[in-house]
């Protein structure tokens, strides 16, 4: 499945990696899930990353837990931010936002254990602090602290946390990150 991937033969790698999957292997599952984000078909990812969840005690490797647990807060993050429903504003949407933003944090929280300094994890834990139904600012500029310090040329990281003190009418702090 590896081979056919890397050899870019997406269809020929899913089929392996679904029969691998079978087995009870949580690699068969990530790795079908990254193909699902690749494919911008953000349910199925979800679905494959829930599923090597459930097999989270017999991963081993500490870069294989924290890919799992980063690929399941990335995928919640295109759903909330990429996907068709983004936009729009109705109460299921609004529950279904909360949900898949609780598990981002959550699941991020948890690969930060394992890895503590990758600026993009951060940066999208601190945006999703941001745009809670209850703001926290306090926790979004921690995180954002920390993604700044981890990558110093982070854009996304640069231009939230000039909102950030913006929003709090810093204006002297708000022109460093502009």
């Amino acid at each position: 499945a590896d081979y056919s991937r890397s050899l870019g033969d997406d269809s020929e790698s899913m089929i392996e990696y679904e029969k691998s999957s079978v087995k009870g292997k949580p690699e068969s599952h990530i790795e079908l899930g990254k193909i699902y984000i690749q494919k911008n078909l953000y349910e199925f990812a979800v679905k494959e990353f829930d599923k090597a969840y459930s097999l989270y005690s017999v991963i081993y490797d500490n870069q294989d837990k924290y890919d799992l647990l980063a690929n399941m807060v990335i995928v919640r993050y295109k759903l909330i931010y990429e996907s068709p429903y983004a936009d729009i504003k109705t109460d299921g949407n609004i529950n279904f936002r909360k949900k898949y933003s609780d598990d981002a944090i959550l699941y991020g929280k948890k690969a930060l254990r394992l890895k503590n300094d990758d600026s993009n994890l951060l940066y999208i834990l601190a945006r999703l602090y941001c745009d809670s139904d209850k703001p926290d600012d306090i926790a979004a500029q921690k995180y954002l602290t920390k993604s700044l310090e981890a990558d110093t040329e982070n854009v996304d990281a640069m231009l939230l946390m000039a909102q950030l003190y913006f929003k709090h009418r810093n204006k002297t702090k708000t022109q460093e990150y502009v």
